[in-house]
């Protein structure tokens, strides 16, 4: 019987030693993988961060950018962009229309009138002598 029972404990000693060499080879193959994980990662933030430098120089040279309300963090990023990007449509817009129009003038001019003005609205184009005049061509859109 206590060599039943010897047996037995052997056999499950053995067991264990093969569960512990199998576990040891888990925890390698984990540490291995957990050390490329973490090179991955350390590559990535550092691609993030050049990224950002270039997104921010860029942001900060040509848009409205301050790092004060409302322009803070990546967020006051976006919103500047945003800002900008639409002011680039609305210009392109009434370019657009001013080409149009002056191409298209044929009994048409007030349309063309209309157009530089708009154009001269949203360029941010002031004069004093004529400033006036534009805001009245602005109201008489007709």
């Amino acid at each position: 019987m206590a060599d039943d029972y010897t047996q037995s404990l052997r056999e499950k000693f053995d067991l264990l030693i093969v569960e512990r060499s199998r576990l040891q080879l888990d925890v390698e193959i984990l540490t291995e993988e957990n050390k490329k994980l973490r090179e991955k990662v350390e590559h990535f933030r550092k691609l993030e961060a050049e990224a950002a430098s270039h997104v921010e120089a860029v942001i900060c040279a040509r848009t409205n950018f301050t790092g004060e309300e409302p322009y803070i963090g990546w967020k006051g990023l976006g919103l500047a962009l945003r800002e900008a990007l639409d002011e680039r449509d609305r210009l392109r817009e009434a370019a657009q229309k001013v080409a149009f129009h002056y191409f298209n003038c044929e009994g048409q001019c007030g349309k063309l009138r209309q157009a530089v003005a708009q154009l001269a609205k949203a360029s941010g184009y002031s004069d004093r002598a004529v400033n006036d005049e534009i805001e009245a061509t602005l109201k008489d859109r007709g």
